[in-house]
């Protein structure tokens, strides 16, 4: 842009320090959190991936600078731009959203209680309670196997998968990770897929869960 101006009911048009800016790119743009020994870089990929028109958004900087006179309706703002607007990407009112920002709503849930079985090890999850064709799920953050004598906690395949050496033999005797898969519905699948010595003995066992 070139020029800013700014035209207030009943008065002339005056010049404006505005600009526009890219939105999607800082921190506080995230859809959902960052993992803590993820790379910058590859949530930006993820997530212009998973929904590309985050990116497509500018934001007006300098509104917050006017002295709006009180019971103002309305204003008028022109822009004059440094070279001319490309043909083939049309512009008109319908591409203007006040307060508008793309968001994915994340949430805590416990999945639908899992029976293990002797010829299976992945299981499909499902959020408990609501099945309605919208909701998927991010992560999985816990993993408890009980019976009647007691629980057990299943941990994170990933946070020992890259040690290397004899701590390879140190692996804990369950646990976990997952993958995804876009299901017949549209929407993606989350699958769990459990592991270890103490697992493969737990599963032998009906009163699982």
């Amino acid at each position: 842009t070139q020029q800013f101006w700014l035209r207030l009911p009943g008065q002339g048009r005056r010049v404006l320090d505005a600009h526009f800016s890219p939105m999607g790119f800082d921190d506080d743009d995230r859809l959902w959190p960052k993992g803590e020994s993820a790379f910058s870089g590859y949530q930006l990929l993820l997530e212009y991936f998973t929904f590309r028109e985050k990116f497509m958004f500018v934001a007006l900087n300098g509104l917050e600078q006017v002295a709006w006179p009180e019971g103002i309706t309305g204003f008028e703002i022109d822009v004059l731009l440094n070279e001319n607007w490309p043909h083939d990407l049309p512009f008109d009112s319908d591409n203007i959203r006040l307060h508008c920002v793309p968001v994915i709503n994340l949430f805590p849930l416990e999945a639908d209680p899992l029976h293990l079985s002797p010829l299976e090890n992945e299981f499909l999850l499902r959020p408990m309670r609501i099945q309605d064709g919208h909701t998927e799920i991010y992560s999985v953050d816990n993993i408890i196997s009980s019976r009647h004598t007691g629980s057990q906690a299943y941990v994170p395949f990933s946070s020992f998968r890259h040690r290397g050496g004899m701590l390879r033999h140190d692996a804990p005797e369950r646990y976990y990770h997952t993958r995804v898969k876009r299901g017949p519905s549209g929407l993606h699948d989350t699958w769990l897929i459990l592991g270890g010595d103490a697992f493969d003995t737990d599963r032998m066992l009906e009163d699982e869960t």
